[in-house]
């Protein structure tokens, strides 16, 4: 039977919080990093757990503050039970890590890499398998991009990507488990939208995602196609994600390191063109369109105790000669 992908993009990154606005007209010359603070030197903002309140709460500094700076990263952390609004940072093995019931993240700095450790225990998120259309547990890093990378300018858009698999439990009975509801999931998202101010589809989007890890898929994640559903607050956009093999080489499974690196400007033309086929981007065109977010993190559907870590992050702009 072919599994169900229960998969939403998150209420931070809706039309309020997108970045489909003025176009920034620096970098156009030359390749750039769309990706801004790699290093986390500015902060996190602290969201909490209610997609409806998208506020920061908090700010945490994992490498210490600095005057003036502007945060540019944001903690999601909606539908857990608590968050890490007030937690207090520890010295581990991953790093600088900051704990609640039900999460861990941590920040590790070595030669100017940045290391990061997202950690969801969905046994203490969960007092029984999650039913269909109830909220489940995120634990995402984002932040608003310029949309100074117009995909119509574009000559390569290059990411890059370092993941290794630490965990992945599942803390289920095989009676309790269904597949079409329960996984747990770990992505990057980027959202693709409508900057032109002058176009009838001014702000519209979809989502673009490339995956890493999917419990029920052992041997790698099949191509994704679909509107955003599963809860109540699900944009109900388009999503596409290409399959895994065509993302990475080896299989996360094994635990060891596996590396991204993938020019992913075909695969969000391609998706540009399966959206309008489908029906969705209704009055935008290519030149129009242009990333104004990502995010990166987990998606626990179901009772499953789950970690990752992640390095070298970036995302090279390289416009059309």
């Amino acid at each position: 039977m072919k599994k169900r992908l229960i998969t939403s993009s998150l209420l931070v990154f809706v039309l309020s919080s997108c970045n489909f606005g003025k176009i920034d007209e620096t970098n156009k010359e030359t390749g750039y990093e769309v990706f801004k603070d790699l290093t986390i030197e500015n902060g996190i903002n602290i969201k909490g757990t209610n997609s409806a309140d998208p506020s920061t709460k908090s700010i945490i500094y994992p490498f210490g503050k600095v005057d003036g700076a502007k945060t540019i990263w944001t903690l999601a952390e909606w539908g857990s039970k608590k968050d890490l609004v007030d937690a207090t940072p520890n010295n581990t093995k991953d790093g600088i890590t900051y704990s609640e019931t039900g999460k861990n993240i941590s920040f590790k700095k070595e030669n100017n890499t940045i290391e990061v450790t997202m950690e969801v225990i969905a046994s203490d998120e969960y007092d029984a398998p999650r039913k269909d259309g109830e909220d489940w547990p995120h634990l995402l890093m984002e932040q608003k991009i310029d949309t100074n990378n117009k995909i119509e300018n574009a000559g390569e858009m290059n990411f890059t990507l370092d993941v290794k698999l630490l965990r992945n439990e599942i803390k289920m009975e095989d009676f309790e488990f269904d597949p079409n509801m329960h996984t747990a999931q770990f992505s990057i998202y980027f959202s693709v939208g409508n900057i032109n101010p002058e176009s009838e589809s001014y702000g519209d989007y979809f989502w673009f995602g490339l995956p890493v890890y999917d419990y029920r898929y052992p041997d790698g994640i099949e191509e994704y196609s679909a509107q955003d559903l599963g809860k109540e607050d699900a944009t109900n956009k388009f999503i596409y994600k290409p399959a895994s093999k065509e993302v990475f080489k080896g299989n996360v499974n094994n635990k060891e390191w596996i590396k991204i690196n993938l020019d992913i400007l075909p695969y969000i033309k391609k998706a540009i063109q399966t959206a309008k086929g489908r029906g969705y981007l209704k009055g935008s065109n290519t030149p129009d369109l242009a990333i104004g977010s990502s995010n990166i993190g987990w998606e626990v559907q179901g009772t499953f105790d789950c970690s990752i870590k992640y390095k070298n992050l970036s995302l090279t702009y390289i416009p059309k000669e």
